[in-house]
Parts: C-alpha cells; sequence; structure tokens
C-alpha cells in the first residue's frame, strides 16, 4: 500500500512540475508579386481555439512582430493542447494586399519554419469543358471584372493565363450573346478564393 502511495505522489509531483513547452516559428515574409523579401511588415500573433465546426473559440495573442530588412521573422509561444489554429494577422500591409493561399497559418503546438507570402495580385489558369457538343462558329463570352473574352469555336481544355487583383475571383460565361446577358441567372462563379502569386488558381469553365 505504502509502494502504491510514493508511486501516486512521484506521478503528482513530475505532472505538476511538467512546464509548458515553448514553440518558435520561423521564416521570411515575401512580396509574391517581386518574388522578394518584405522587410518592416508588421504582424502579431495569434493561435485560437475552436467551439464548433463552423464557429472559433477564444483568440489568444502572443506579441506583435517587424520582419527585419531582409524580411525575417522569428517568434514563440507557449503550447496550449486546447489550440487548433496558430497563424499572423497583419496590421501594416499596404492597401490591396493579402495573404496568399493560407501561407501565414502555422503547425500548432510544434517548431515550424516557412515562408508566408502576400500579394496584391494571382495568376489564374482557365479551363473550358463542354457540357454539349458546340455548334459551328458558336461563340463562348467569358467576363472579369475588366476584362471580357470572346472565344469562337472553344476548344476544351486549358484556355489561358491572366492576372488579377486578389483577393476572389468572380466570372460571368454563356454561350453567344443572350446567354451571356443572363449572367444574373446561371453561369456564374462569384467570390471564389484567388491563392496569389506565387501561386496558381485553376478554374473550370463548364459551358
Amino acid at each position: 500500500m505504502k509502494n502504491i502511495f510514493l508511486i501516486l505522489v512521484s506521478v503528482f509531483l513530475i505532472v505538476g512540475c511538467t512546464k509548458p513547452k515553448t514553440y518558435t516559428l520561423k521564416g521570411k515574409i515575401i512580396n509574391g508579386d517581386m518574388n522578394q523579401p518584405y522587410p518592416g511588415v508588421h504582424f502579431t500573433l495569434c493561435s485560437q481555439t475552436s467551439s464548433g465546426i463552423l464557429a472559433k473559440g477564444e483568440l489568444t495573442t502572443h506579441g506583435e512582430y517587424i520582419t527585419d530588412k531582409e524580411g525575417n521573422f522569428s517568434c514563440s509561444y507557449i503550447g496550449d493542447n486546447k489550440n487548433e489554429y496558430v497563424f499572423f494577422t497583419f496590421g501594416s500591409l499596404p492597401y490591396g494586399y493579402n495573404v496568399c493561399d493560407n501561407t501565414a497559418s502555422f503547425k500548432v503546438n510544434a517548431n515550424d519554419e516557412k515562408n508566408v507570402y502576400v500579394a496584391k495580385k494571382g495568376w489564374l489558369k482557365i479551363f473550358l469543358h463542354t457540357k454539349n457538343p458546340m455548334k459551328l462558329d458558336d461563340t463562348l463570352f467569358l467576363g472579369f471584372t475588366g476584362k471580357t473574352f470572346t472565344i469562337v469555336n472553344p476548344k476544351a481544355g486549358f484556355y489561358d493565363s491572366i492576372q488579377i487583383p486578389m483577393p476572389t475571383i468572380s466570372c460571368i460565361w454563356g454561350r453567344g450573346k443572350k446567354e451571356f446577358d443572363l449572367r444574373l441567372y446561371k453561369n456564374t462563379l462569384t467570390d471564389k478564393p484567388l491563392k496569389g502569386n506565387p501561386f496558381v488558381t485553376d478554374i473550370a469553365i463548364n459551358y
């Protein structure tokens, strides 16, 4: 009985004296448009618990940081098993810049090293897929903000790459002008996240 008591006391002392681990995040913040390190970027290191599938819970901030002249960052936080998200929030990005492809999220309760990308624009790859056979001289109208494409006898497969502003894309399309004009009712893609430079976003136009 005495031995059992001593074992329990030892376990209690070991658990009670275990210190929370500190984890470090390192890397560079990169301007994806220029593919160059981004100096002087102000950001806050945060973690967050989850309170359900659709809602996030308690937010904790672990400090504010600024990248050095070569875009480097190094920051640390004390691990918490309740955390499900560890990420940066930004306070000094110029107007129009956005975080690319969720690169500002990190492994939870682990040392992690990677680059974080920010950009104003992103590349979009357009792929065409026919739902019904095209008739001779059928025209596909495809529209983005500030850009309209008129494609005669469009062929299925890769069509083109364009560069457009972050953070989301919307487009409309239709076979012939009349169907294109009915854009509010069908053939729309709205607010699809754009990954941002240097990453590429693929979209499929089913016409």
